[in-house]
């Protein structure tokens, strides 16, 4: 391994599954100011663990003594890092971080395995795969589902990939709710035709001096919009602002606005009306019934809670 080659470089033709002769004027040039000629160009697949490593654009030079992996032609080929230690290094998955091979050092150099059964053997004594439960709560404690997806699409090593439950104590006590309401007989058939709204408030003040937020959802693509707010009387300003983003975005105009009675939405309905967008309101104490913008809430604190108590942070 070589971070400062430019090109992979062999010296025996028997190393690349594929070559050709090479017609150009290049030369290597050595430390030395030396140079050596090229006579052929080809690609190879050396062994790796799981998905393959293609190194191409490999340049015979038949008078050089030792084989060169460069460094940067392996990581933006093959969307991989490499990291170097001091007895050997690794080349891992550039998105995953999975390894995908481990060589040892030789000498003075970082020498490549040459063979599968010599991979293998390096990683035989790391450590245990992680558990779905583990993998559960690096991905912010989501389903069993969505782990599992995830986990397939980007081969994340699982001992128990097959379970067909998982068990969370966080996502217990801070996920569980009563029966549901009865279904919603709301219809939309665009984009911005039905919007649903509320405010939530934070028993704390952030950093930043904010203690609300104002979620806003589309029912009919249930994409939802999070806005912090430093007092209620934000909710004008920001919903305006609001409207000129999406009704640009998607061309469309919003039709409905469906909130609670809160004095934050009262104040907006002089905007509503001249703006032509009917404004519903929920009767009072039946938050249920505007369940969407409420579910969307309980997914954000909730979510914001598991992860807390996960990390064994203060609430408070």
């Amino acid at each position: 391994m070589d971070s400062g080659a430019a090109h992979h470089i062999t010296s025996d033709l028997n190393n690349l599954a594929l070559h050709q002769p090479y017609n150009g004027g290049d030369e290597v040039l050595l430390s030395d100011n030396s140079c050596l000629s090229i006579t052929h160009s080809g690609s190879l697949s050396p062994p790796s663990l799981s998905r393959p490593i293609n190194l191409t654009n490999v340049i015979s030079v038949l008078d050089i003594k030792k084989n060169l992996t460069s460094v940067y032609r392996l990581c933006n080929a093959n969307r991989v890092s490499v990291e170097f230690f001091s007895a050997h290094f690794q080349v891992k998955d550039l998105y995953t971080g999975i390894p995908l091979l481990q060589g040892q050092t030789k000498g003075d150099l970082y020498e490549w395995p040459t063979s599968n059964s010599v991979i293998s053997s390096f990683f035989a004594s790391s450590q245990p795969k992680s558990t779905l439960s583990s993998w559960h709560h690096r991905l912010g404690h989501p389903s069993l589902s969505i782990v599992k997806n995830i986990g397939s699409r980007f081969s994340l090593s699982c001992s128990d990939s097959r379970a067909s439950h998982l068990f969370c104590s966080d996502c217990s006590r801070n996920k569980s709710h009563r029966l549901p309401f009865y279904a919603s007989t709301v219809v939309s058939t665009r984009p911005l035709e039905i919007i649903f709204s509320d405010v939530w408030t934070s028993p704390i003040v952030s950093q930043d001096n904010y203690k609300y937020y104002l979620i806003l959802v589309d029912h009919y693509t249930r994409y939802s919009w999070l806005y912090p707010l430093k007092a209620k009387s934000d909710v004008k300003e920001t919903f305006i602002r609001f409207k000129s983003l999406v009704e640009n975005r998607f061309k469309h105009k919003i039709g409905t606005f469906y909130s609670d009675n809160g004095g934050e939405f009262i104040a907006l309905r002089s905007f509503l009306d001249t703006n032509g967008i009917s404004h519903l309101t929920i009767p009072t104490h039946t938050p249920e019934h505007n369940r969407i913008s409420k579910r969307k809430h309980c997914h954000v604190v909730e979510t914001g809670l598991t992860l807390l108590s996960h990390a064994n942070v203060p609430l408070f």
